[in-house]
């Protein structure tokens, strides 16, 4: 999985939640890292934060289970997804 990857992720599942209106696509950006990822997810509206906050939390949460159950043991790295700053 790459940063553009976890972007489209995290775009398709706001959209589907309704809130992607709310997102502000000029500022976002997703960058990878050997540990992780990054995804800095700007909204317009502030009071959509908790809902954001929560969906994007999901998100990484089911990602870190993806990578794990695909990927043999002795070749896992611990990536994470952390929304607004790096981990």
């Amino acid at each position: 999985m790459t940063s553009f990857d976890v972007g489209n992720v995290i775009k398709d599942r706001l959209q589907a939640a309704g809130l992607s209106q709310y997102l502000d696509d000029a500022k976002e950006q997703y960058l990878e890292f050997p540990d992780g990822f990054f995804a800095e997810v700007v909204l317009k509206d502030g009071s959509k934060l908790s809902e954001v906050q929560r969906l994007v939390k999901s998100i990484e949460e089911e990602l870190k289970s993806r990578v794990s159950s695909s990927t043999p043991s002795s070749a896992r790295h611990g990536r994470s997804l952390e929304s607004g700053r790096q981990v």
